[in-house]
């Protein structure tokens, strides 16, 4: 096994680009939040003690992998809700083993819309929410998860016959 390495130091926020402040799909109009990275500092202290990386470490833990949990509990196998609905999680995303061979997670369809599936501050995010039904649908105030859970087989219908359906 390969010896630890420490390193340390004094960096512009990558985050926030050294401004203290974040600007996301929420902010708009001059408006900012409090970067949460760097408390406003504009500053991160960066303390890393690392493995150099011979090869990617297999594990027996995970039967399947998501691109995201999206703020959601998630399993790899199919779970009953509260409500009754059966969220079918074996049948989304991608198996442990066809994950490790290249392949990429099918989207939790029955709990996340694109814009969840791909995030915010993806090339897809970007085109969702400038040229998307997020442009229309998510309003100031409104919560993308509240969006999502109203429109989400919609906004998927929409995706599919979009520039993007074949990239995912």
């Amino acid at each position: 096994m390969a010896e630890k390495i420490l390193w340390e130091a004094d960096v512009e926020c990558t985050s926030c680009g050294g401004t203290g402040l974040y600007t996301g799909m929420c902010e708009c109009h001059d408006a900012a939040v409090i970067c949460i990275y760097c408390e406003g500092t504009g500053k991160q202290h960066i303390k890393h003690e690392y493995t150099p990386f011979v090869k990617r470490v297999h594990t027996s833990k995970v039967k399947r992998v998501y691109k995201t949990a999206g703020g959601y509990g998630i399993s790899a196998k199919d779970e009953k809700t509260e409500d009754g609905r059966i969220i079918h999680f074996s049948q989304v995303g991608v198996s442990y083993e066809n994950w490790l061979k290249g392949d990429k997670p099918l989207p939790i369809y029955e709990l996340h819309c694109p814009l969840e599936h791909f995030d915010q501050c993806s090339e897809i995010g970007g085109f969702l929410k400038d040229e998307g039904p997020c442009e229309m649908h998510i309003k100031w105030g409104d919560s993308i998860s509240e969006c999502s859970e109203k429109r989400r087989e919609k906004c998927w219908e929409w995706f599919e016959k979009s520039k993007y359906s074949k990239e995912y």
